[in-house]
């Protein structure tokens, strides 16, 4: 090869090192960020359901007449109901309440909680018994597990491979670049 058309190759690579660079910067990294918040608000969700129906529970139970259908729920999901270690938005009796869009919040206080108003989705509340809760609140916790948060763990996978590809091929150019 002649030296013109070294040095033409050479400005090729370099616009299409800084074409890449440029694109990781502007492009992906800002898609990859938003598809972690996305997942992480999605598991933050599910945790507070978790933590709803651990409260819940504990109020069921607290009945001393409610003790005996709500152990034979539990036995019937196979599942045994502890409390979370981490600080929860439900604490003792209070509740963190969304007052519109997730954009107002308050503290209230539970008193004599007998029903609850459970986020079924889409905007929509519906007033259940306790009982009836724990039954709601494990539908929507499933649901967010296996379409919801699997969906957003899926793009955050995909965005995440598409960076180390590109984060590789950049490598690439810059290791020719210096031959």
């Amino acid at each position: 090869m002649d030296g013109q058309h070294v040095k033409n190759v050479g400005k090729v690579l370099a616009k299409k090192k800084k074409d890449l660079e440029d694109f990781l910067q502007r492009v992906l990294k800002p898609e990859l960020e938003d598809a972690i918040n996305d997942e992480q608000s999605t598991q933050s969700i599910i945790q507070e359901y978790t933590d709803l129906k651990c409260f819940v529970s504990k109020k069921i139970l607290s009945r001393p007449s409610e003790i005996r259908t709500m152990q034979k729920h539990i036995s019937d999901e196979g599942e045994v109901l502890k409390a979370d270690p981490k600080p929860s938005l439900l604490l003792c009796d209070e509740a963190v309440v969304d007052l519109g869009y997730d954009m107002m919040f308050c503290r209230a206080e539970i008193t004599e909680p007998d029903k609850l108003f459970v986020d079924v989705g889409l905007g929509f509340h519906v007033e259940l018994e306790l009982e009836e809760s724990i039954i709601a609140i494990d539908s929507r916790i499933q649901f967010l597990e296996r379409n919801v948060l699997q969906k957003k763990s899926e793009r955050r996978a995909a965005i995440s491979q598409h960076f180390k590809e590109s984060f590789d091929l950049l490598k690439a150019f810059e290791n020719m670049s210096n031959v």
